[in-house]
């Protein structure tokens, strides 16, 4: 990567971190790079880093150097740099505190459960608490990146969630015993909306404009139950489209509250043949394909984006989103056409 002039301006053990970092990808920034992280602490140190990212995309046509950048672009996209890497037990008691100190409810009554589960936390040798650092260390070891859905815990809750109190809660972790609580959790399967997942009113309208009747098919890695790709089927006019997640077919029935129905004129690719940090979708090639807050849940991200990348017809775009809901939030939106076998940022200005 480009760097080798602007790494003069760091002391020696930053310089070198972050020399590392950009050739051996992201992964070795999740453990070992203290001081490069605390260097992108600085607003305008940030800013150029990502900068600096989406130029070297724009530069290299080799599949592994563009996962490898993107990879790294992806895992430094927070709201907050000091986020970076955090430790999936952190990353979930910061959620826990925004839900106990928010007014946002997935469900009506999370306000309570964020605040008994905080206080279960900090209890100290809760039964409880011990079980929940364990659920952080087995998602973090499955190679998920985000927490496991703390909601799990509670199926066996027999009071109406809307009206249960922190006591309530409290009284439930009290008398249910880490093994009937670790019966209801299944790593990596957390509760969804079935609410297509729309981009801001500004973004939509750019992509109407610039991609509306130019893309004759989509595919939407990670698209669950696919009412996001129907959304964008429609917005775009794109006629086919193929999803994929790694879920079962039963297993998204379950995430969506048995709600799951296959869209008209869409293809699925589920469970073990849509992980796509192991399988290429297919062979196809597709002129437009979307990753949408996706990534953000995948631990080996470059691994993902090997497979991704090659999907991408000449010509066509690349959307990544990090996803402005998660936890830490993120901020990127990049649109990337595919032009002679590189990727360059499509900017809205232009």
């Amino acid at each position: 990567m480009n760097s080798n002039t602007e790494q003069l301006k760091f002391p020696l053990h930053v310089s070198e971190q972050r020399k590392k970092v950009h050739q051996q990808g992201h992964i070795l920034l999740l453990s070992n790079a203290r001081d490069y992280k605390n260097y992108l602490l600085s607003d305008d140190a940030y800013t150029k880093e990502i900068e600096g990212l989406l130029n070297d995309l724009s530069e290299v046509a080799d599949t592994d150097d563009q996962a490898r950048i993107l990879a790294l672009l992806v895992e430094l996209d927070v709201a907050d740099p000091s986020r970076i890497g955090e430790p999936l037990i952190d990353t979930l008691k910061y959620d826990l505190k925004t839900k106990a100190e928010g007014s946002f409810e997935f469900k009506p009554g999370d306000k309570n459960l964020a605040i008994a589960l905080l206080q279960v936390l900090e209890t100290e040798d809760h039964p409880a608490s011990e079980l929940i650092e364990t659920l952080c260390r087995e998602q973090s070891e499955a190679g998920i990146a985000t927490p496991f859905d703390y909601r799990r815990l509670t199926t066996k809750f027999d009071i109406d969630w809307t009206t249960a109190t922190i006591e309530d809660w409290l009284n439930f972790f009290e008398t249910h015993s880490p093994e009937e609580l670790r019966a209801s959790v299944e790593v990596g399967l957390s509760f969804s909306s079935t609410k297509a997942q729309r981009y801001s009113d500004e973004n939509e309208g750019w992509l109407s404009k610039l991609l509306n009747g130019k893309c004759a098919n989509l595919l939407d890695v990670g698209g669950s139950i696919g009412v996001s790709s129907k959304h964008l089927m429609e917005l775009l006019a794109i006629d086919s489209a193929c999803v994929t997640d790694y879920r079962t077919e039963e297993q998204l029935k379950a995430c969506f509250y048995g709600e799951f129905e296959k869209q008209e004129g869409i293809s699925y690719v589920l469970g073990e043949a849509g992980d796509i940090t192991k399988n290429t979708p297919n062979t196809e090639q597709f002129d437009l394909v979307t990753v949408n807050n996706v990534l953000v849940h995948i631990r080996d991200k470059e691994r993902a984006l090997q497979n991704i990348l090659p999907r991408v017809s000449e010509g066509g775009y690349l959307l990544l989103t990090g996803g402005y809901n998660t936890n830490p939030s993120r901020k990127g939106f990049w649109l990337f056409k595919k032009e002679n076998q590189k990727f360059n940022l499509v900017s809205q200005d232009e």
